[in-house]
């Protein structure tokens, strides 16, 4: 009896001890909210939510996710900040996921950090973060459209009319083969493949050395300087047969001249429209019957010409616009009047049943498929 009453009592001892640890337990669980320290000491300082401003380089892509594979859905101008959690770009995923607005929707993107600079790029001036929000008046669009507006005069193989006038849109930037910066031209591959080099003639001052020449109007000064050009590619992203059935081709800036268009200029950039892209049009803002402004250098006229229209169609690669377009367009840029933004580049006209309806090739398509790999 003395023995079972020891081990009873033993065992009620056990059990009571256990509810009271538990019961400890629950309680510091439930209302004990002390924080829990930093491991090793560490303190949480505002040091750890520090945010550092970085600026873009260049016109950069913002793409719909982080691969230079994806969509480009918009674009930052040179010197756009933008606020980001590092110290350093080398501390930076290759790609940062960036925000802004658009009618007062949030949007997301990414941009490679490769874009990015802790510093200022003084050779240009800054812009703001791309919205809705730009110049939207006839003189205000054909103002910003000329920046990257140029003529092309190119040579034609003998046998022809001897040389080609037409239009080229300032679409990017690069590097010549001595390592010097220069701008890339989008022009039509129609002017490109009908260009012919021949260092012999000398009926055309200036051609022959390089199949074209590029002026640039925004150069009203006295002492304006023209370039020699030629031909790119770029075949690993974009096919040749591509181009030739779009209807699109590239040039490179190779050489400054004189107005004569025969003396080099030594040491003269080559970088046209302070090194900016246009901005490229997002295909939520153009649809059916918006108004767009042409700009080129026409057969009929002996300068810049401004023509408006509507989107009349889309087809394909291709948008249908009643704005009239002569020869000598064909490379020009074509501008959304409601954000001044690069919507197309003027090609050819088509004989509809009641009038000609001319075509442009969609921009905001090229950039997607095949700039946008080649201009970040």
């Amino acid at each position: 009896m003395v023995n079972w009453l020891k081990q009873d009592w033993f065992k009620l001892t056990i059990a009571a001890a256990v509810i009271l640890v538990t019961s400890a337990l629950t309680y510091k669980l439930i209302f004990d909210i002390t924080p829990v320290p930093p491991i090793d000491g560490e303190e949480i300082t505002e040091e750890a939510f520090a945010k550092t401003i970085f600026y873009t380089k260049n016109s950069t892509n913002i793409r719909e996710c982080p691969s230079l594979d994806c969509a480009v859905i918009n674009q930052y101008e040179p010197n756009f900040a933008i606020e980001l959690p590092y110290k350093s770009v080398d501390e930076m995923p290759e790609w940062i996921m960036t925000t802004w607005k658009v009618n007062d929707i949030e949007k997301n993107g990414y941009v490679s950090k490769l874009t990015l600079s802790q510093t200022r790029n003084e050779n240009t001036s800054s812009v703001q973060q791309p919205t809705n929000s730009y110049v939207n008046n006839t003189e205000s669009i054909i103002e910003y459209g000329i920046n990257f507006l140029v003529a092309l005069t190119c040579l034609t193989p003998p046998g022809n009319e001897g040389i080609i006038s037409a239009s080229g849109i300032v679409i990017g930037f690069g590097t010549t083969l001595d390592g010097r910066k220069t701008t890339y031209i989008l022009t039509n591959n129609h002017v490109l493949e009908n260009s012919y080099s021949n260092p012999d003639q000398n009926s055309y001052p200036g051609l022959g050395k390089y199949p074209c020449v590029v002026s640039w109007p925004s150069e009203t000064e006295e002492g304006q300087l023209a370039s020699y050009a030629a031909e790119i590619y770029n075949p690993t992203s974009i096919s040749k047969s591509v181009m030739t059935n779009i209807d699109f081709g590239f040039l490179r800036l190779r050489e400054r001249v004189e107005k004569d268009l025969i003396t080099v200029r030594e040491n003269s950039s080559l970088v046209l429209a302070n090194g900016i892209r246009p901005r490229i049009c997002v295909s939520d803002y153009f649809k059916l019957g918006k108004k767009l402004i042409v700009l080129g250098f026409p057969s009929i006229s002996a300068g810049i010409t401004a023509t408006e229209g509507i989107i009349s169609a889309f087809d394909d690669a291709y948008i249908v616009t009643s704005a009239k377009i002569d020869q000598g367009n064909s490379g020009g840029p074509v501008f959304l009047e409601t954000n001044s933004c690069l919507v197309g580049m003027a090609t050819f006209a088509k004989l509809g049943v009641v009038e000609s309806l001319s075509r442009l090739i969609d921009i905001p398509l090229l950039e997607k498929q095949y700039l946008g790999n080649l201009f970040r």
